[in-house]
């Protein structure tokens, strides 16, 4: 039986890491991409990554990688602002509608954003 490909940012460490090593244990053929292999704050790097694997079918899509400013609203410079938001909103979207393509041929696969507490604690 072949194993089913699940991808999964921000798996070095934290509920990543659980993920992977859950994942694994069950027997899923993990991709858990280093900042060096995927630079979600870098478009080439997202696209480098998609190319890489623009024609594997994934049976999940794990979007776990999260960054997050610990200041108040007013303090969060520009810079940090758009830093938040490419790698816990663009990056996942562009990975996702990058590598859905098999999922959607085949009508099967799953989609998981995981976002944390900083979603709604302001």
């Amino acid at each position: 039986m072949k194993l089913k490909k699940v991808l999964v940012t921000g798996g070095s460490r934290g509920i990543g890491r659980a993920l992977v090593m859950q994942l694994r244990e069950k027997g899923f053929d993990v991709i858990a991409p280093s900042r060096n292999e995927l630079n979600l704050l870098k478009s080439t790097s997202i696209d480098a990554f998609i190319d890489k694997f623009a024609n594997d079918t994934f049976y999940a899509i794990i979007c776990n990688a999260g960054i997050n400013e610990l200041a108040y609203i007013d303090e969060i410079q520009e810079r940090d602002l758009h830093d938040i938001l490419e790698v816990n909103l663009i990056a996942p979207i562009r990975l996702i509608r990058g590598l859905v393509k098999n999922m959607k041929k085949n009508r099967d696969g799953h989609i998981i954003n995981i976002s944390s507490i900083f979603g709604i604690v302001s």
